[in-house]
């Protein structure tokens, strides 16, 4: 738990949307009450699983709803066709109208249907081995790293199993097999090079290599999930108690909260729009339901364009990429950073070779306390219009 809060801290502020589930997830709310009521280790996990299911239910809600906007329904632009484009041999060959269309609607039936079968106890194991599925399938695209997210999300999947349907699946024969010879040194070394070969392979960036040593870890829980995870008449299929609600609901509001808030004009960073194609600054929307410019709060507004920089490989990388910078960001990078020096226009004005003492007024009357602007930052900006697919 202690090596986890400072790797959150310490990497913030992020924009992986997998940190962000993590951090609000829950446990560290329920490590706490089950430290302060002296309650058994194991009520660590079964506080926390109903945070992990309700986190993952608001990811496929928005991980729906933030793709019904313009770009990404469009093929000359849509995330879905440039993460089918990455995938590996014979699959990237799969090209076509056809195939642009079950690309980009695909994604909505797929994300969808999941999670509605993962709402309905009778469908829920195969709505978690389909979800599973779901995600190596992604996995497998080479446009970014994606393994952290998908292993996160294969464990909120498994969040979704009664006790019951659990205990089938841990009496069951294979699993029996898989004790016995868990130890052996056959196993084990089949086990470290999976884990080896895929380290080595995140590291030389080849994300479809490691994701593909994850796969024989990974298949054979499918199979069991599905073999023995049914639901059966006599199943108890739920004995948490009022903290594991009350720790859950608490997660998923704050999740969701957090998924929202770009529409309300506030940060864009974290908040579930990854391969969303989603446009949400200076005043202009492409989203298809709310398509007023954000608001009531104005972050979003003012975006700067980067010209020049020096002492700042962030802002130099964006100028080479072309993406702009929301000017709250720019002011917090500056304040952080005292040595950099930025050229940069920003509502038709042009500001040449300035910094953090050139602003200090603007930086006092509009940043927030260091703690908070550790979780509340921005995506970089794209100018292009139709906006096309970028992290």
């Amino acid at each position: 738990m202690l090596a986890s809060l400072i790797s959150a801290i310490a990497q913030a502020p992020v924009q992986s949307n997998h940190t962000i589930l993590r951090n609000v997830v829950g446990y560290w709310l329920s490590f706490a009450v089950t430290a302060i009521r002296a309650r058994p280790a194991t009520e660590v996990f079964s506080n926390f699983a109903l945070a992990g299911c309700g986190s993952l239910l608001v990811m496929y809600v928005f991980g729906i709803f933030h793709k019904i906007n313009t770009d990404f329904l469009n093929p000359e632009t849509s995330c879905a066709l440039a993460l089918w484009a990455e995938m590996p041999w014979p699959l990237h060959a799969i090209q076509g109208t056809v195939m642009d269309m079950l690309a980009i609607y695909g994604t909505f039936a797929v994300e969808g249907a999941i999670m509605l079968a993962l709402i309905f106890p009778r469908t829920r194991y195969v709505g978690l081995v389909c979800g599973i599925a779901f995600h190596l399938l992604l996995g497998l695209s080479n446009y970014a790293a994606y393994l952290a997210f998908t292993t996160l999300t294969i464990s909120l999947h498994v969040l979704f199993l009664s006790p019951s349907q659990l205990d089938r699946i841990n009496r069951s024969p294979e699993m029996e097999m898989i004790r016995r010879n868990a130890t052996r040194p056959i196993y084990l070394s089949v086990f470290l090079i999976l884990l080896a070969g895929g380290a080595i392979a995140m590291a030389r960036n080849n994300f479809t290599l490691a994701n593909i040593y994850l796969l024989p870890m990974v298949l054979p829980l499918c199979y069991l999930i599905l073999r023995y995870g049914a639901r059966l008449p006599d199943d108890i299929m739920d004995n948490r108690g009022r903290t594991a609600y009350a720790i859950g609901a608490f997660a998923t509001s704050l999740y969701f909260l957090s998924a929202i808030m770009p529409y309300m004009g506030l940060k864009t960073a974290q908040s579930i729009n990854m391969f969303a194609n989603l446009r949400l600054k200076q005043g202009v929307r492409n989203h298809l339901v709310f398509s007023d410019p954000p608001g009531p709060f104005t972050y979003l507004e003012d975006v700067a364009v980067i010209t020049g920089s020096k002492n700042s490989t962030l802002l130099a990388g964006y100028q080479a990429s072309g993406f702009a910078v929301v000017w709250y960001d720019l002011l917090a990078h500056m304040e952080d950073n005292p040595d950099v020096r930025v050229s940069f226009e920003l509502n038709g004005t042009s500001y040449v070779d300035v910094g953090r003492a050139d602003f200090s007024d603007e930086i006092a009357s509009t940043l927030h306390h260091p703690w908070v602007r550790k979780w509340f930052h921005f995506q970089p900006v794209q100018l292009e219009t139709p906006e096309r697919c970028t992290l």
